[in-house]
């Protein structure tokens, strides 16, 4: 797999392709400002610096969409080493090796929908 990445002022462009050329996605990403309580996401992938405070994955995700629903999809993070966390709400324990969000660290976050993650809530 390929991943091709340019950087903007205030996005990245990210292409990702197999290596006979097959593309499985290509996705323009906006960097989350820092400054920003509530950041919105929108549907398909996301990423950013989470800046709520540390709690487990499922606390802290309580509050992307609306309650209730099953607006996330899936979150990642790569950690010092190099190896990819993840969390996928409903799947087995054993494929959500992801159990705490920490602040600072950046996450890949997926979800279904436009929606607003509220880091004040959570």
């Amino acid at each position: 797999m390929w991943v091709h990445g340019s950087l903007g002022a205030s996005n990245i462009d990210i292409e990702v392709t197999f290596p006979e050329g097959t593309e499985l996605f290509s996705r323009q990403l906006d960097f989350v400002n820092a400054d920003m309580v509530d950041p919105e996401l929108t549907a398909g992938l996301n990423t950013g610096v989470y800046e709520g405070k540390a709690q487990s994955i499922v606390d802290a995700t309580l509050t992307i969409g609306p309650q209730g629903s099953d607006t996330l999809v899936a979150i990642w993070w790569k950690d010092d080493t190099g190896v990819w966390h993840a969390y996928q709400p409903g799947a087995p324990d054993w494929a959500n090796d992801l159990s705490m969000l920490e602040p600072g660290n950046t996450y890949w976050v997926n979800v279904s929908a436009n929606c607003v993650w509220n880091w004040a809530l959570s």
